[in-house]
């Protein structure tokens, strides 16, 4: 194995970890979503779905990662490296896209901030 591959399986593990752990805390935010009384404000409903999204995106580029990470018996190829990465990265765009465009600008919510 070359020094290249070994540094490729350390980011595609520790990528891969990251992606997934990420999935899994969104994922549980979007269950803690609303008040004590059960009242959930239109921007928690107005998240909801692109929040889903991000999780589905990076529990698959995150498993996808993974997978690269621990297969010694093969080579990591650099093309499906970078398409796992890159499938990662806008991910993680989209998350901060929506949040900041989609939400704020489009459908004009607000994050409930008050003064």
């Amino acid at each position: 194995m070359s020094r290249i591959q070994g540094v490729l399986r350390v980011a595609a593990v520790i990528g891969g970890g990251t992606a997934i752990v990420a999935a899994i805390i969104v994922n549980r935010s979007i269950d803690l979503l609303g008040f004590p009384d059960g009242h959930v404000t239109a921007y928690d409903h107005a998240t909801v779905p692109p929040h889903r999204l991000f999780c589905v995106w990076s529990a698959i580029a995150g498993t996808a990662l993974l997978l690269f990470g621990v297969q010694r018996h093969r080579p990591i190829s650099r093309a499906a490296a970078v398409i796992a990465v890159l499938y990662l990265v806008a991910a993680f765009v989209t998350f901060v896209v929506v949040d900041d465009w989609y939400l704020a600008r489009y459908l004009r919510l607000d994050a409930g901030a008050g003064g």
